[in-house]
């Protein structure tokens, strides 16, 4: 498992990258206990946070699963898995290693600079 205090920093450097734009950042174990938080602006409920990023991630990890099986393919877990809120904010999860990371952005975020900042993270696998 990733240390804890790599896991503390990465929450921290994910909200001051964004710029603004990720309001919350939970890592999560792959079942769904939540390792570490940062969170800029009004408070929500991380412990939600995680469960919903690792039942989000486990589904969609079968789903791959199913299709694969059918190809011949490796089964592989997904890049990223992106959920648009009614609101305009994104629910992205991020499996790295055996961690996931779970951002909520702000409404109309810069996916773009986003999506950069947590594709660098697979460099950070272990």
């Amino acid at each position: 498992m990733v240390e804890a205090d790599k896991i503390k920093e990465l929450a921290s450097s994910l909200i001051r990258g964004a710029r603004g734009n990720i309001e919350v950042v939970v890592i999560a174990s792959e079942d769904g206990l939540p390792l570490a938080t940062e969170i800029l602006g009004k408070p929500v409920d991380t412990d939600a946070m995680a469960a919903v990023g690792a039942a989000i991630s486990g589904a969609t990890g079968s789903l791959i699963a199913m299709f694969e099986s059918e190809t011949g393919k490796e089964v592989v877990q997904p890049r990223m898995i992106d959920t648009v809120l009614p609101d305009g904010r994104h629910l992205i999860v991020k499996p790295v290693g055996n961690v996931l990371i779970c951002t909520l952005t702000s409404e109309r975020p810069n996916l773009g600079l986003i999506f950069l900042l947590l594709e660098d993270l697979d460099r950070t696998k272990e």
